[in-house]
C-alpha cells in the first residue's frame, strides 16, 4: 500500500479520449457509397466500453415546403445502437480536461448551411479544422477524400464484422502505424 506522499509524487494517469469520424448508411446508400454517407464525430475512451461516448452530429430536417433545417445532435451514443453505423476513422486524441472545451466549441459551431450542397460531412470537416488548430488532431486533413479512403476500409471491415456473431463497428486509424 502506497503512502500518501508516494501517491502524490506518482504521475496521475489522465483519461484520454480518442476522436473518431464515424459513418452511417443513408436511405439506400451503404458500403460502396462512402462519399454519400452521413458523418458524425464521437469521443471514445479506449479502456472502457469502447463503442459508447459523446457524439456530435449535424442532422438535417427536410420539410414539405422544400426548406431544410439543421440541428445539432449532442449526446452520449453507442455505435452498436444501429447496424447503420459502418465504422469510422480515428483522427486524434484529447485529454479529459479538453472535453468541455471541445463541447463549447461545438456549441459555437452550430450546423448552418453555408452554401448550396453543404452537408453533415462539411460540418465535420469544419470541426476537424478547429480540432487541428487546438492540437487534438495531429494530421493535416485537407479534404473529405483523405478520410473517405479510410472510411471505405472501415465499412467493408464493419460489414464483415456484422456477419459474425457479436461484431462491432470497426474503427481504423487515419494513418497506418
Amino acid at each position: 500500500m502506497l503512502s500518501t506522499i508516494a501517491r502524490r509524487l506518482l504521475p496521475v494517469k489522465k483519461k484520454e479520449y480518442h476522436i473518431h469520424v464515424v459513418q452511417y448508411e443513408r436511405a439506400d446508400m451503404g458500403v460502396g457509397n462512402e462519399e454519400e454517407l452521413h458523418w458524425a464525430l464521437i469521443l471514445l475512451l479506449p479502456d472502457k466500453d469502447r463503442m459508447k461516448g459523446l457524439c456530435f452530429q449535424a442532422i438535417d430536417r427536410h420539410y414539405r415546403d422544400g426548406s431544410v433545417q439543421w440541428e445539432l445532435f449532442d449526446k452520449e451514443d453507442d455505435l452498436r445502437n444501429t447496424r447503420k453505423c459502418l465504422g469510422g476513422v480515428t483522427i486524434g486524441r484529447l485529454g479529459e480536461a479538453d472535453v468541455q472545451t471541445l463541447h463549447a466549441l461545438v456549441k459555437n459551431m452550430l450546423p448552418v448551411s453555408r452554401y448550396q450542397g453543404w452537408n453533415c460531412r462539411d460540418w465535420v470537416m469544419e470541426l476537424i479544422q478547429v480540432m487541428t488548430e487546438k492540437g487534438w488532431v495531429p494530421y493535416i486533413i485537407p479534404d473529405q477524400a483523405t478520410i473517405i479512403a479510410k472510411m471505405k476500409e472501415a465499412s467493408v471491415a464493419t460489414q464483415i464484422a456484422y456477419k459474425t456473431a457479436g461484431g462491432d463497428p470497426v474503427l481504423v486509424p487515419l494513418v497506418d502505424q
